[in-house]
């Protein structure tokens, strides 16, 4: 998803997880939970993406660890089941979407990568140093070689 559309997306999900409390959206029958088709429909939202769309839509999800249901919400994109979420999952969300900055966070990751790139051309600079100093140290030793100790002459190069 876009950063864009980030803010829309919250607010669409915000849509979406009010209208879970609405009066008549769910029925017991028998100890099983149903939902209402066509006020599930009125409560579903749609958010154009790219070339497709999400689509998040009120729904029951069947519970696995106390074998109940929880009433949440399913996102779809292009047809396919992309998850759900539960209505206490999708109400935290919604307070990190209406809390988070793009921008600021657009900001500091550029700063990131740009700390990562001066970092990484410090370490060939200092790699570059390194094989030059390792040159100079051997220069020094081919013309410590040429020092003649047994004779006392200091041979120099022109």
């Amino acid at each position: 998803m876009p950063a864009t559309l980030l803010y829309a997306f919250a607010n669409k999900l915000m849509i979406a997880y009010q209208y879970l409390t609405t009066p008549g959206l769910y029925k017991r029958d028998g100890g099983q939970l149903y939902m209402d088709t066509r006020l599930c429909q009125e409560g579903t939202q749609k958010l154009s993406v790219y070339h497709g769309s999400v689509i998040i839509t009120p729904t029951i999800i069947p519970e696995t660890r106390n074998s109940g249901e929880l009433i949440g919400v399913q996102f779809t994109m292009d047809s396919m089941s992309a998850g759900t979420m539960s209505h206490t999952e999708v109400r935290e969300f919604c307070e990190i979407l209406t809390h988070t900055d793009i921008q600021t966070y657009a900001l500091i990751l550029a700063t990131f990568e740009k700390l990562d790139n001066m970092d990484k051309k410090l370490d060939a600079i200092m790699a570059m140093q390194n094989q030059i100093l390792q040159l100079l140290g051997q220069e020094h030793i081919e013309k410590a070689k040429l020092k003649d100790t047994s004779t006392g002459l200091d041979w120099k190069f022109v």
